[in-house]
This record gives C-alpha cells, structure tokens and sequence, in this order.
C-alpha cells in the first residue's frame, strides 16, 4: 500500500489527510451545471497540455525521477493513455467522496500478510498516515508487516522504479515472502530471496504464470 487514509479515519485518528482533500469538491456539487469551468479546467491540463504539465508538476524538485529515463517514459505513455477516452471521467474521480471514502475501514482488514510502502519524502501522501498503518497492524497477533518508508529522492514514485518495478523485487514478490509465522517475514524481500532462493522463485513463476 502507498496511499492515504479515508478521510473519516484520519479524523478519528488524529491523522494528517491528503494534501489539499478538504479543498476537493463532492460529487453533489460537480453535478451542478455552474462546474462545468472544472471539467473544461482538469481537460485542460490533463488532456490539451498531457504529458507536458503533469509530468513538470510532478518532477518539480526532483532530479533523481527526471534522470530515470525508464520511469519518465512509462509515466509519460500512461498520462497519454488515459485521456484517450476523455478526461470527463478522471475528473469525476478527483471528487472528495470518490478519492477519500472507500467505502471500508481499512481497520477492520484481516489479512495476516501486509505490504505498506510509503516513501518518507512523499510530498503528495504524507507518509505519516503509512508509519500509523504500519504500526497499527504489526499490533496484530501474528500479523506480518513488511514497512518500507526509505527516502530515496524519489517522493512519490519511490517504488513505481529502480528494483521496485521488477517481479522479483516488487511489492507483489515480497508478499510472498510474507506467509503467517514466517520468523522471517519482517526481513526485506531481497535478503529473503537469497536465503530461500528456489521456494521463493517457484512462488514467483506460479504468481506470474512462468
């Protein structure tokens, strides 16, 4: 996981929420005939000036993502991609009750396995939300939790790249490293792997059909 918090959730937990979610409008009022200078104004700088302007707000600062030529591309090719039917519907899902109620207490979540990965330099989710998750499962009898909150440089797409985004270094590969009463399950998904090669690149091939 590297997302925020339902906004609900970080209320009662004292949690610090999305950067600027209490500035998003509800689906009620995007309904209202008098938005329609929001879904011409998102057009405008997801669709007209895509990848170009997204792609400059979100490599601001950051020189480590403009010298990963891989990541810029990939990011690139999906901005394009996803405006290719429109950008009504992305901008219906900026909604705060769209973005921020999931419809589920993420308390309430009874897997015995967890990924929580949360860059510490994450200026788009503040990472507190992430170490509290962390913290609140590994209370768990028996709960495994696999936390990486590394600064990299990297903010937000700390691990959409490098070796996060190969199969056997990433979030789905650490998972299954991670079964219940594993005494090595709080070990990272790379030293894992060297000691448990051959179970761990079976479990690989059967999770990505190899």
């Amino acid at each position: 996981m590297r997302r925020l918090l339902p906004t609900a959730v970080c209320r009662e937990e004292g949690l610090q929420g999305a950067i600027g979610a209490d500035k998003l409008f509800a689906t009620e009022t995007l309904a209202k005939p008098y938005m329609a200078w929001y879904f011409a104004a998102y057009h405008l700088g997801v669709a007209t000036f895509t990848p170009w302007l997204p792609m400059r707000a979100v490599t601001a600062d950051r020189p480590r993502l403009v010298g990963d030529p891989d990541l810029m591309a990939r990011c690139a090719r999906t901005l394009s991609r996803s405006v290719i039917r429109g950008s009504v519907g992305g901008a219906w899902e900026t909604a705060g009750d769209v973005c921020y109620e999931w419809g589920f207490d993420p308390r309430e979540i009874s897997s015995m396995n967890v990924c929580i990965w949360h860059a510490q330099d994450d200026d788009m989710c503040p990472p507190e939300p992430g170490r509290w998750l962390a913290d609140h499962y590994s209370a768990r009898a028996g709960v495994q939790v696999d936390f990486r909150d590394g600064d990299e440089g990297c903010g937000h797409f700390t691990f959409c790249r490098g070796e996060y985004a190969m199969p056997e270094t990433s979030m789905v590969a650490a998972l299954l490293v991670l079964p219940a009463g594993n005494p090595e399950a709080t070990v990272p998904c790379t030293r894992v792997r060297q000691r448990d090669r051959l179970g761990h690149d079976r479990q690989r091939r059967s999770a990505f059909g190899e």
